[in-house]
């Protein structure tokens, strides 16, 4: 399950706590001083096992959580169709 919201640089997972959007997480990376290594920055999402994911591999898991849950498909929490973009649900 897809806890928080979470970007990587060079191995480094930084999540904040909900309901923190990756926008928030790339922009505490740069007040840390992290802000040349932003643009390497993968965005992504730490499981509940603690394990961190990129976009591309969370997507099967929101789209689940979002079927099991009654959510919507995760295109419509997006507003545009995959493979364009990929959409996430954090419970």
């Amino acid at each position: 399950m897809l806890q928080l919201r979470a970007i990587q640089i060079e191995g480094l997972a930084l999540s904040l706590p909900p309901p923190a959007r990756h926008a928030q997480v790339l922009h505490s990376a740069e007040a840390a001083g992290l802000d040349d290594m932003i643009a390497w920055a993968c965005q992504g999402f730490l499981t509940s096992e603690g394990q961190f994911v990129n976009r591309v591999q969370a997507k099967p898991t929101a789209y689940i959580a979002s079927s099991s849950n009654g959510g919507l498909p995760v295109s419509s929490m997006t507003g545009i169709s995959p493979p364009k973009t990929y959409g996430s649900r954090v419970t």
